[in-house]
């Protein structure tokens, strides 16, 4: 990391502008760079495990990244909802995180869908199963 910056060193305003802009370019890669590198360290893109197939008794210690995108999804949830104070409350709780941004999260991943849809898709699909293991329980009767 260069701690030193190329604007600091007496030029005219026309060519510290170009510098500056030069220095954001970077500082945006840079960004972008260390981000791809978490989403790669968390492992949450190429997991070929089925969220369905993992074990749900067994309670595993929340990741970073999970929490932040978790608290994201809520506090869009609250607001949407207009628990405004709670919201207010999650913010002051977490306030390193910016809630109005999904990139703060910090993963290279799109921002997922709102609470309310994930758990409508998660009914239905959890009921079209049970709805069929009955309709196998009662072949095999």
């Amino acid at each position: 990391l260069e701690l030193g910056r190329y604007s600091d060193d007496g030029r005219d305003a026309d060519e510290r502008v170009a510098v500056l802009e030069f220095e954001l370019r970077k500082a945006y890669d840079t960004i972008k760079s260390l981000r791809g590198s978490l989403t790669r360290a968390s492992d949450i893109t190429n997991e070929g495990e089925d969220i369905r197939k993992t074990n749900t008794n067994k309670q595993e210690p929340i990741k970073p990244h999970e929490k932040r995108a978790l608290n994201y999804l809520v506090h869009e949830y609250l607001n949407e909802t207009n628990s405004k104070l709670t919201a207010i409350t999650l913010s002051e709780e977490n306030g390193d995180q910016n809630f109005e941004d999904w990139d703060d999260v910090g993963l290279n991943i799109p921002k997922p869908p709102q609470l309310l849809q994930q758990l409508r898709h998660y009914s239905s699909f959890s009921l079209g199963g049970q709805e069929q293991m009955n309709r196998i329980r009662h072949l095999e009767a």
